[in-house]
């Protein structure tokens, strides 16, 4: 699990959009190692995922791939020696979407996302040499880069571009980075370092083995908002639905618009269901466990394990939206309850900090709605070492 040093409201509070952070050790467990990484990259060949050779620029791959028949189909296929003489001259693997092909990543991107309420996606760099990948350049979201194998020197300077959107990227403007770094220090493997979206930044090998994911966040932003409103809710009302035209009637009738725009956008109504739709259109990427059910031992299995909530909303917005990951969430009074306090954990919650939690649901009743939960795949089994358990007091 990542152990991000702070709670989510002082992320918010004094971090969230503001100024990076490093937590040293954040990821005790460094799950994902070589093996991982070679399992990872067998899959990309072989499924043409997005995986390229990066020096200065992307390398054409001609240089290091072919194309072959496989019974029949062409397909490309790389060549390893050709790949290994590439990273030997300074070059990197960049791997987007890793979490598509790696669970242990695809799990890291899941807790990041619980953590900020926001989708998350993961590029892996690769490297070998001492060259930076892209030199200094601004990200258009937020980023949590987690080092997982060796060790890496980050240098990261104050944003001269505020809160940058898609689209809006320092490759024209290149000159504008300052000259002083605000953190320049070295990244071990299980550190964590934050990068808020518009801050400059680099990272530079050191001439020794070294991956790490970039953990990309996606929230929306106001302009989403608008966006939403200007599609679902501005029809139904008739000051939105005249036509206009290049002339100077249309000014008369944007202006009489005006009223009932500032009081759609800033409805509590409207703004909460914005909210209740993002939670039902979340769908979490979450792992199979397709024989467990066919099991003798299946419930016995549940007393064993810990469990995390399919979804990066709190308890409060998906109880509202009586939606997670796709599946309706209240089926049964126990359900909710049970739903509630792993929504509201702060860590994956074991079966008996459940009991403790939930006194009077009797045992076999936990296991039942814990299997129908799993069944729904509205939560996940962890079947890991033992942590200690901890139950967040439920939002009201």
């Amino acid at each position: 699990m990542l152990d991000f040093g702070i709670s989510k409201q002082t992320f918010f509070d004094e971090l969230h959009e503001k100024r990076p952070f490093i937590q040293r050790g954040g990821y005790a467990a460094l799950a994902v190692g070589w093996d991982e990484v070679d399992r990872t990259l067998f899959v990309g060949e072989n499924t043409d995922a997005n995986l390229r050779v990066h020096k200065g620029g992307v390398i054409d791959e001609a240089k290091y791939t072919e194309l072959c028949s496989d019974l029949g189909v062409v397909r490309k296929r790389i060549i390893k020696a050709e790949l290994a003489k590439l990273l030997e001259d300074g070059a990197s693997i960049i791997y987007n979407r890793m979490e598509g092909v790696s669970v242990p990543i695809r799990d890291l991107c899941n807790q990041v996302a619980r953590f900020t309420g926001a989708p998350a996606a993961a590029n892996g760099y690769i490297s070998f040499g001492d060259k930076e990948t892209f030199g200094n350049h601004w990200d258009t979201h937020d980023v949590f880069a987690v080092q997982l194998i060796g060790r890496k020197r980050w240098l990261v300077y104050e944003p001269t571009f505020s809160l940058p959107l898609p689209g809006q990227t320092s490759l024209h403007h290149k000159a504008d980075c300052p000259a002083t770094p605000f953190f320049d220090e070295i990244l071990e493997a299980g550190d964590i370092l934050y990068i808020p979206r518009g801050w400059w930044h680099t990272a530079i090998p050191l001439r020794e083995e070294t991956f790490h994911v970039a953990i990309g966040v996606h929230p929306p932003v106001v302009a989403n908002y608008v966006e939403w409103v200007a599609k679902n809710v501005l029809p139904d009302h008739f000051s939105c639905r005249h036509s206009i035209h290049a002339n100077e009637q249309s000014r008369h009738i944007i202006a009489a618009a005006k009223e009932t725009l500032l009081e759609v956008l800033f409805s509590d109504e409207t703004f909460s269901a914005y909210q209740t739709q993002l939670v039902r259109n979340e769908r979490t990427a979450s792992a199979f466990d397709i024989a467990r059910p066919f099991r003798a031992d299946a419930y016995d299995e549940l007393e064993q394990s810990r469990f995390i909530l399919h979804s990066r909303f709190d308890g409060r917005a998906i109880f509202k939206a009586r939606t997670i990951n796709g599946r309706a969430s209240l089926r049964t009074p126990h359900g909710q309850a049970v739903t509630e306090s792993i929504a509201n954990a702060t860590q994956p919650i074991s079966f008996q900090a459940l009991q403790a939690a939930h006194p009077a649901i009797k045992h076999e009743a936990l296991l039942w709605t814990l299997n129908d939960l799993l069944l729904r795949d509205i939560i996940g089994k962890h079947a890991r070492a033992p942590l200690t358990h901890a139950v967040a007091q439920a939002q009201p």
